[in-house]
C-alpha cells in the first residue's frame, strides 16, 4: 500500500471488500482491523490521496465504529458510490 501510494500523486484507491464474502464472517480480530487502519494511514501520508471502503458488510461496519474508528474510515455501499466519491458533484452557483 505504501509503495502504492507514494508512486501515484493523488491516488484514489477503492478496496472493494464485497468480493470477499464477509457477510458470513462474523468477528474481526484486531489483527484485520489493524490491517485496515494501516493501509488508510499509509494512504493518508500522501497528500491528495484518498482510500474508500466498499461494500463492507453493515456489522463490520458496525465494528469499526464500536473499535472507535468509524471516523477514519470512508466507506460506500458499492464500488460505484466509491468512485462517484471521487468526483463530487458540483453545485450550481445562485
Amino acid at each position: 500500500m505504501r509503495e502504492l501510494a507514494r508512486s501515484a500523486s493523488g491516488l484514489r484507491l477503492v478496496l472493494d471488500l464485497s468480493e470477499l464474502n464477509l457477510s458470513e464472517l462474523t468477528w474481526w480480530d484486531s489483527s484485520g482491523l489493524a490491517a485496515l487502519v494501516i493501509a488508510q494511514q499509509q494512504v493518508n501520508a500522501h497528500s491528495g490521496a484518498r482510500l474508500v471502503l466498499a461494500g463492507l458488510p453493515g456489522h463490520l461496519a458496525q465494528r469499526l465504529h464500536d473499535a472507535g474508528l468509524g471516523g477514519q474510515f470512508t466507506l460506500a455501499r458499492s464500488t460505484a458510490e466509491a468512485v462517484d466519491s471521487f468526483n463530487p458533484k458540483l453545485r450550481p452557483i445562485r
